[in-house]
This record gives C-alpha cells, sequence and structure tokens, in this order.
C-alpha cells in the first residue's frame, strides 16, 4: 500500500541557519574565484591546486 508522508516547510531556526550557511557557501566561492584570478599567476602549480581544492571542498 502507498503511504504519502507531509513534509511541513517553515522559517524555523534551524532553517534560516541552513539558508544562512548556504549563503555563506557560496559567497565563500565567488570570493576564492576572484582571488585565485587575481593572485593566481604568482603562485607555483601545487599552491593553485591546492587553493582550488580548498574553495571546492571548504563550502561543501
Amino acid at each position: 500500500m502507498l503511504t504519502l508522508a507531509q513534509v511541513n516547510f517553515g522559517a524555523n531556526s534551524a532553517s534560516i541557519l541552513g539558508i544562512i550557511y548556504l549563503l555563506l557557501a557560496v559567497g565563500y566561492l565567488i570570493f576564492m574565484v576572484f582571488w585565485l584570478v587575481k593572485r593566481g599567476t604568482r603562485l607555483t602549480s601545487w599552491a593553485l591546486a591546492l587553493y582550488i581544492i580548498q574553495s571546492i571542498v571548504v563550502p561543501i
């Protein structure tokens, strides 16, 4: 038998905190991309790779 579950959406403290965390993660990613474009030529290849990995993994 198929049972349908009801999902409640609301603006409680957990959902607001999650939205803030998501916005900060996107802002961090955009900041890291602009920072790497600006200073990427002065970094060595391994340092550039480390910053790229950091900009991907940290927001997740």
